[in-house]
C-alpha cells in the first residue's frame, strides 16, 4: 500500500497534536496522590474550553455513554414526547425504542435541505406540545448537514422544552459557548473527546445547565437526601460513569489547549478550505455524486459521495489498497440519516480532512477518484 493519506478525521482525529501522547504518559506514570489534582487540572482545562466551569460535567468514556446518561437518567412521564432530528447516530436513534417500555413516544423532525431541519416545523411541534425533549445531532456524520443549534434550542427553551445536542461532529470544530444565559445554548451538550477536540480515544463529556434535573435512583452516595441527583449541586460523576479515564482525560485536555493556542476560528477555516476543495473536486468526476450542502451552507468536515460503478465499500478499498486513501464506507451507524438521505441500499464512502492535511493529499484523493471512476 502507497503512504496512507489519512481522511477519516470526523471518525478519529489523526494525527493528534504535540502534547497529547505525552500528557497520555504522564497521567499513567504519576503516583496516586497526585491523580486528583490531576484530575482537577484536565477537567477545568476541557470545561474552559467550552466557556464553563468543569462543576456542570459529567466524564464519560464517549459520546455514546454521555448521551445514555442524559436519556437514561431524565425524569420521563408516560406519554412524553421525544422529538428528535431524522440524521442521528445510532447512538442516539437507538433510545426511542429504549425508552417506549417506559411509555416515551417518539417523533422525527422530516429532513429539510439546506440544513437538515426546518425550524418553522419545528416551531409548529412545540407550540402545540406534549414535547418534553428536543434531541438532535448538532453536525450529521455522513453528509455534514450542520444543524442550526441556536435557533433550535432557542425554540426549545421558548416553549419549555428541555434541549438535548449530540456535538460529536462538532465539539473542537465549531466554537461552543456553554454555562451562559443565552437561550441559544443547549440544556444538555455530549461530546466526543476522540474528535474534533483532538483527545485520544475513551473520553467524552456530558454537560447539564444548572436547572436541569436528572436522576440516578439507583446511586447512593455521601449527598443530602441520599440518592445522587444533579439538581443537588453536584454532578454524580463518581458513582454513575465509574472510575475516571485519568490518562485519557489527561490527553484531551492536551488537545483543547492545543485548539486554544492556534485558535479554532483559524483550524475551522483551514479544514473548511479542504472540504469545499473535496466536494468541488469530487463533484468533477463522472458518475460520482456528493451528498450533502454545498456552496456557502455552514457544514462539518464529513464529505461523502456515491458512485455509480462501485459499492461504498468496493470503492473504500479500491482507494485504499492502489492510493494509500483511508476514508470511510458504509453507514457510519447511522442508518436514520442514510434512510434520509436516499443511501440506505449502500450507504456512503465519507471523506473528512483534518488540521494536519496538507493541500496536495486532497488534491490527490480528487486524483484517485478520477482515476479509479474511469
Amino acid at each position: 500500500m502507497p503512504g496512507m493519506i489519512y481522511l477519516n478525521h470526523v471518525g478519529t482525529s489523526w494525527p493528534k497534536p504535540p502534547g497529547v501522547a505525552e500528557a497520555i504518559e504522564a497521567a499513567a506514570r504519576s503516583e496516586p496522590p497526585a491523580w486528583a489534582g490531576l484530575a482537577e487540572e484536565a477537567g477545568k482545562a476541557i470545561a474552559g474550553f467550552f466557556g464553563c466551569g468543569p462543576e456542570r460535567f459529567l466524564w464519560a468514556q464517549s459520546c455514546t455513554q454521555a448521551l445514555a446518561f442524559a436519556l437514561d437518567d431524565f425524569p420521563w412521564e408516560s406519554g412524553d414526547v421525544l422529538l428528535t432530528g431524522s440524521l442521528e447516530h445510532h447512538a442516539l436513534s437507538r433510545w426511542p425504542q429504549k425508552l417506549a417500555a417506559r411509555g416515551v413516544v417518539h417523533e422525527a423532525i422530516p429532513f429539510a435541505d439546506p440544513w437538515g431541519v426546518d425550524p418553522a416545523w419545528v416551531e409548529e411541534r412545540l407550540a402545540r406540545g406534549g414535547v418534553r425533549m428536543l434531541a438532535f445531532a448538532h453536525g450529521c456524520n455522513v453528509s455534514g448537514h450542520l444543524l442550526p443549534m441556536g435557533e433550535l434550542c432557542s425554540l426549545a427553551r421558548k416553549h419549555g422544552v428541555t434541549s438535548l445536542v449530540d456535538g460529536a461532529q462538532s465539539a473542537g470544530f465549531e466554537p461552543i459557548a456553554l454555562g451562559g444565559e443565552s437561550a441559544e445554548e443547549p440544556d444538555m451538550f455530549t461530546f466526543a473527546g476522540h474528535k474534533g477536540p483532538m483527545g485520544p480515544l475513551g473520553v467524552g463529556g456530558l454537560y447539564v445547565r444548572p436547572g436541569v434535573s436528572l436522576a440516578s435512583p439507583e446511586a447512593s452516595c455521601d449527598l443530602p437526601g441520599g440518592a445522587c441527583r444533579i439538581d443537588a449541586g453536584r454532578m454524580p460523576d463518581y458513582c454513575d460513569s465509574g472510575s475516571m479515564n485519568l490518562p485519557a482525560l489527561a490527553g484531551l485536555a492536551a488537545g483543547v489547549r492545543w485548539i486554544e493556542q492556534q485558535g479554532i476560528e483559524s483550524l475551522r477555516s483551514r479544514v473548511l478550505d479542504h472540504t469545499r476543495r473535496m466536494i468541488e473536486g469530487f463533484a468533477s468526476v463522472p458518475g460520482l455524486r456528493v451528498i450533502g450542502p454545498g456552496g456557502d451552507v455552514p457544514r462539518t468536515p464529513a464529505v461523502s459521495v456515491v458512485s455509480s460503478r462501485h459499492s461504498s465499500d468496493e470503492l473504500a478499498a479500491l482507494l485504499a489498497e492502489g492510493h494509500g486513501i483511508m476514508a470511510r464506507p458504509g453507514h457510519q451507524c447511522a442508518p436514520w440519516a442514510h434512510s434520509a438521505l436516499g443511501t440506505e441500499t449502500h450507504g456512503t464512502l465519507r471523506f473528512s480532512a483534518g488540521p494536519f492535511i496538507p493541500e496536495h493529499q486532497v488534491d490527490s484523493a480528487i486524483d484517485a477518484l478520477m482515476e479509479v471512476m474511469k
